[in-house]
């Protein structure tokens, strides 16, 4: 287990780990398990944003909708740059 929510750690590596509820496992499955990062920080801050995107697509129990977990998780990666890029 981990003191992170919803996650837990093996192998120095964190995964979020949840159990959904009942009226989206057609949706998502009975687990949601992801990679997140073997930096505790990194994997709290994934945890929080993945929790509060998945709460809000469940949070009505008529239509779950659909969220893409790596994308989400990939927004949150820095995105190298070039220095040139910004010069004109």
């Amino acid at each position: 287990m981990s003191h992170i929510p919803y996650t837990l750690c093996r192998s120095g590596t964190y995964y979020y780990n949840r159990r959904v509820p009942k009226h989206a496992v057609k949706t998502y499955g009975s687990f949601i398990r992801h990679a997140l990062s073997n930096c505790p920080e990194e994997a709290a801050a994934y945890s929080k944003r993945l929790g509060n995107v998945l709460e809000a697509s469940w949070s009505t129990t008529t239509k779950v909708l659909s969220v893409d977990i790596e994308a989400i998780v990939r927004s949150f990666q820095p995105k190298p740059s070039l220095l040139s890029d910004y010069v004109n």
